[in-house]
């Protein structure tokens, strides 16, 4: 059964044109912990976290007079966009017998979906997966390859840490697992945002804390079912999640996620997300260009229980 360039080329551009806007967001979006962040957008360059915080004195009230009192903290935070583009190119003739064999498969009612999804489909998720890592992971001056494009937040957490910025952190102890560096972390997170703070790990580290819970007859926790690998600290109300972008890194943290912004454009043309055939070149091009910026907005609310 033939499968022209011609049609494949003219079913490819229907797809990525009604489909863009979708796909430029899942490419963007849809790394796991963005769902837990502020999005700002509008990031074109270096600017600062839209965010303030209100310390409340009271006065007598029966005096009379206006007495303004309490301060108004701005945060001095950055968000500076690393703009990343992927750029991909297949010979039509050496894919030409792979999709025409597909093409086959569809006619005989083996497939629903069509090729060109499945290879965008396959695309997006690792970007996702890139960016996930890259968010927390990612360092300009250390990193190679991808995670040499912008710096993540553990990265800036030793940054801040470094310039005594980030305070509160726990040292380690050779002797602790990590139910003891666990609850270290909730013991150190400050009353004000204890409601709001998140303890973060890996998922190699969060696949032991549920042993150790198991082993020490915790049973009583509290797994969050609408999330993958989470749960509520037994006799608290703290939640504790694995993180993908932590993935072999042994600190602890826990922060308040609404105080972590991830930044994009979204304003302009720098999102980028096409798939075409080039007749000139007689190749099939790929090309996906997008601003990623990540930082958060108090360090001082921030818990970090050290590695070894």
């Amino acid at each position: 059964m033939a499968y022209t360039i011609t049609n494949l080329d003219a079913k490819l551009k229907n797809y990525m044109d009604a489909s863009h806007d979708i796909l430029v967001s899942n490419a963007i979006f849809n790394a796991d912990s963005t769902k837990y962040m502020n999005i700002q957008t509008e990031v074109k360059a270096a600017v600062p976290i839209v965010r303030f915080d209100n310390g409340i004195t009271f006065a007598d009230g029966k005096t009379c007079g206006f007495s303004a009192d309490g301060d108004t903290t701005f945060t001095n935070r950055l968000l500076t966009p690393a703009y990343i583009k992927i750029q991909k190119e297949w010979c039509d003739t050496d894919l030409l017998d792979t999709w025409a064999n597909y093409e086959v498969n569809v006619a005989a009612g083996r497939e629903n979906m069509p090729f060109e999804e499945k290879i965008i489909n396959n695309i997006t998720e690792k970007i996702n997966a890139e960016v996930e890592k890259l968010i927390w992971q990612g360092d300009k001056t250390n990193g190679t390859g991808n995670m040499a494009l912008q710096d993540g937040l553990l990265t800036l957490m030793a940054a801040d840490i470094t310039a005594g910025t980030l305070t509160n952190t726990v040292a380690h102890v050779s002797t602790d697992t990590v139910y003891d560096k666990t609850k270290k972390a909730f013991l150190a997170i400050h009353d004000n945002v204890m409601d709001r703070s998140v303890i973060v790990m890996s998922p190699e580290n969060y696949r032991k804390l549920v042993m150790e819970l198991m082993e020490k007859n915790l049973y009583h926790y509290k797994e969050d079912t609408n999330e993958e690998m989470s749960l509520i600290l037994p006799g608290t109300m703290t939640k504790i999640q694995a993180i993908a972008g932590m993935a072999g890194n042994n600190q602890i943290i826990a922060l308040p996620f609404d105080e972590v912004y991830y930044g994009v454009d979204l304003t302009s043309d720098k999102e980028e997300f096409k798939m075409w055939y080039s007749d000139d070149n007689q190749k099939f091009r790929f090309n996906c260009k997008f601003a990623v910026a990540i930082n958060y907005a108090f360090p001082e609310n921030i818990v970090v229980v050290l590695a070894a």
